[in-house]
């Protein structure tokens, strides 16, 4: 009688850290599954990460700027970044990374300085 195991798939967390490895290193290619596990990782944190558009109003009126205020702060350009601000708050448009981070960051400093 043979000992035959059965081969289990890979968990996420190891296609992951496979991948992320592969990544720091620089060696190997991304297989499919190793793909998908990064992608479900990193839409999982921008869902985490995201910023509704009642938030960013909140944190431009806790900052006390108007939304052309806003757009001169994050150095958005003309009409287009007050455009910007609004689509953000009237959820037409998602804030970007940076975006999200320096507003926060600008959020973080204003709580700080009380």
């Amino acid at each position: 009688m043979t000992n035959v195991q059965a081969i289990r798939p890979p968990s996420e967390a190891e296609l992951i850290q496979s991948a992320d490895a592969k990544v720091r290193t620089g060696r190997g290619k991304l297989t499919p599954a190793e793909t998908a596990a990064l992608q479900a990782r990193n839409a999982r944190r921008d869902a985490e990460r995201a910023m509704t558009p009642e938030d960013i109003k909140a944190a431009r009126e806790a900052l006390g700027l108007t939304q052309w205020e806003l757009a001169d702060a994050l150095e958005l350009e003309g009409n287009y970044g007050k455009d910007t601000v609004r689509n953000w708050e009237r959820g037409k448009r998602p804030i970007t990374g940076p975006a999200r981070v320096a507003l926060r960051l600008m959020v973080a400093a204003k709580g700080a300085a009380k």
